[in-house]
């Protein structure tokens, strides 16, 4: 389906090709003609001309031949402006679509988190910011503030390992002691809150062209600063990766462009080729040397490389 408009553009030049090859033959024809027959009159008998009749004919066939050519350009101007409307009409569907295409860079909308408040009652040595889920089970522990006062603490909605967690139940928990490892009150508004995991989490998907030994897929931010890495899976074929929108210490990244890199080694060490598809939404579409490319931000992405088109969210 993607690559019939492609082909539909270049049927248009190749059928304008026919047509200026075949008006170049006729004039070539009709010169050798205009020369072969200045030489017969130049040296015909005076006494026993030749019959015009013959040359007449071959005249009018010449111009009946340049007529039909005439008509083909013509209808040539006729088939490109239909198909051009077509094309475009149909190109228009895809404003507004979400695509997936073989490319590397992607856009990150922003996930779930939840902004926690805390009051500290006095300065601490360590505070340990704990969430627990339904079971009581420690999943998540990070540093908080250690001074005096009010302070808040982002919790990305992952696991130890930076991996989402599912909906559900959970809890938080401040944990301060000041220099003489004595508890120092730290209290908040909320410790028992549900969690919605209706994130904003990229499926990232690749390609192994063989079985790698390791491998491993890495997202960068727009400077090309590493920002997460993950071990990912080894088989050859279609694989998905999910990034859950936080950097290497687990915390949110903000909403931007990013890229990512699949990098995988057989056992021989050597690099296997990887392809990946990323997720995107068209905002504009344009031709550009006769193929059609679809505006994703600030790219320009030929559709021969979209594999998937559905409508967003």
């Amino acid at each position: 389906m993607l690559d019939s408009l492609s082909l539909s553009l270049g049927g248009v030049g190749g059928i304008e090709d026919k047509t200026t090859a075949a008006r170049q033959s006729l004039n070539q024809t009709y010169d050798q003609f205009l020369r072969l027959l200045t030489v017969q009159l130049k040296n015909q008998d005076p006494l026993n001309p030749m019959d015009s009749k013959d040359f007449t004919n071959q005249l009018i066939s010449l111009a009946q031949t340049e007529q039909a050519i005439s008509q083909s350009s013509k209808l040539d101007e006729l088939i490109k402006l239909n198909q051009a409307s077509a094309i475009n009409t149909s190109l228009l569907g895809y404003i507004g679509m979400g695509v997936e295409y073989d490319g590397s860079q992607f856009a990150y909308a922003g996930g779930q988190q939840i902004q926690f408040s805390y009051n500290l009652a006095g300065d601490a040595a360590e505070n340990k910011v704990n969430v627990y889920n339904d079971k009581n089970e420690l999943i998540w522990t990070a540093d908080g503030e250690m001074t005096e006062g009010n302070h808040t603490i982002v919790w990305p909605g992952v696991d130890a390992d930076g991996k989402r967690v599912s909906a559900g139940a959970y809890r938080i928990e401040f944990v301060a002691k000041d220099a003489a490892n004595a508890p120092v009150v730290a209290t908040t508004p909320v410790s028992n809150f549900n969690y919605s995991a209706s994130t904003s989490s990229i499926t990232l998907k690749y390609n192994l062209a063989d079985t790698a030994k390791e491998a491993k897929a890495s997202v960068f931010d727009k400077d090309g600063k590493l920002v997460w890495t993950a071990d990912v899976e080894k088989a050859a074929g279609n694989h998905t990766v999910v990034w859950p929108g936080i950097d290497r210490d687990g915390k949110p990244v903000s909403a931007g462009y990013y890229t990512i890199e699949v990098g995988a080694k057989g056992t021989d060490d050597k690099a296997i080729k990887t392809v990946t598809t990323v997720p995107a939404v068209v905002s504009g579409v344009e031709t550009e040397d006769g193929t059609v490319k679809l505006l994703i931000g600030d790219q320009k992405v030929s559709i021969d490389t979209v594999k998937s088109v559905r409508l967003p969210g």
